[in-house]
């Protein structure tokens, strides 16, 4: 999963009240123009992460729910290693245990989690 689509997926999960989210508040929330929302949207619901229903509002699928959940819980390990060990700030923590976990590899993703579980 890209950190972009990691970031449209997150705000669908905040903004998300009564079944789903419109695509301008997703605009408005990311700060990016409703048709660079259109376009994401469309991807993610090619890998079925989020599904529009009939008054067009967008929402997470399951598999969605439970790949942001594992994504979130390695980032936020990260997170935590970089503000204690890095003295990083916070905001810069998140952004950038984001990244970082969107670049690893499905195999090492899941060794972090394993150790977080141990």
């Amino acid at each position: 999963m890209t950190y972009s689509e990691l970031r449209y997926l997150n705000a669908v999960d905040k903004l998300t009240e009564n079944g789903g989210v419109r695509q301008i508040d997703l605009s408005r929330f990311l700060g990016v123009s409703t048709v660079s929302i259109y376009k994401a949207m469309a991807r993610l619901e090619e890998k079925n992460y989020v599904e529009r229903n009939e008054n067009g509002l967008y929402f997470l699928t399951l598999p969605a729910k439970e790949i942001i959940s594992e994504y979130m819980t390695c980032a936020k390990a990260i997170e935590k290693l970089l503000i204690e060990k890095c003295n990083s700030s916070q905001k810069k923590a998140q952004r950038d245990a984001i990244a970082v976990t969107c670049s690893l590899s499905d195999e090492n993703r899941k060794s972090i989690l394993n150790l977080i579980n141990k």
